[in-house]
């Protein structure tokens, strides 16, 4: 039992596949965090632009 301990200490196969789901992870709650503090940004530059083009020339 000491020595199956041991070996799964000692084992890093698939550390690497850790590694990078939690970048993957950071990458995405970034791209969230982002996206949501822009969103209504871009909803109210949007909302001008659609008036701007919807108004009749004149």
């Amino acid at each position: 039992m000491i020595n199956y301990l041991r070996m799964f200490v000692r084992d890093e196969e698939g550390v690497t596949a850790v590694e990078y789901a939690v970048l993957a992870v950071l990458i995405i709650s970034a791209i969230v965090v982002a996206l949501g503090s822009f969103g209504s940004g871009l909803k109210a530059a949007f909302d001008a632009i659609s008036a701007l083009l919807l108004k009749p020339a004149g």
